[in-house]
């Protein structure tokens, strides 16, 4: 009787083991799949900051070819389609420095910077 007790403990012990091991290697994948997940949601972030960006140095520099603006009449202005993207001009523009537009969407922000 002493010698099936003791293969139960055994038996126990070996199961909570594996059962820990197991635990531990589901966490750590699901910790990596979290982290590619926010990865992956940061680069679509990334693309709409650089498309703001984009959008705010051409505006920029359509104001001053068209209108002869020494300054962006636009800086500091949210995209139409998307609220929450802006871009912001630094330093201003004076006509001959090089545009740097910056834009941002959701704490992401991308620099472009325009000379010609």
């Amino acid at each position: 009787m002493n010698k099936s007790l003791q293969k139960g403990t055994i038996a126990i012990a070996i199961s909570v083991l594996m059962l820990s091991i197991v635990s531990i290697i589901s966490i750590s994948i699901y910790s990596l799949m979290i982290q590619q997940i926010r990865a992956s949601s940061q680069l679509g972030h990334s693309v709409v900051a650089i498309y703001a960006a984009e959008s705010g140095a051409e505006r920029c520099y359509l104001d001053y070819r068209i209108y002869g603006a020494v300054t962006c009449l636009y800086a500091n202005t949210t995209l139409d389609n998307i609220t929450d993207a802006t871009y912001t001009f630094t330093p201003p523009f004076d006509g001959s420095s090089p545009i740097i537009s910056v834009g941002n969407y959701l704490g992401t922000n991308r620099r472009i910077e325009i000379n010609w």
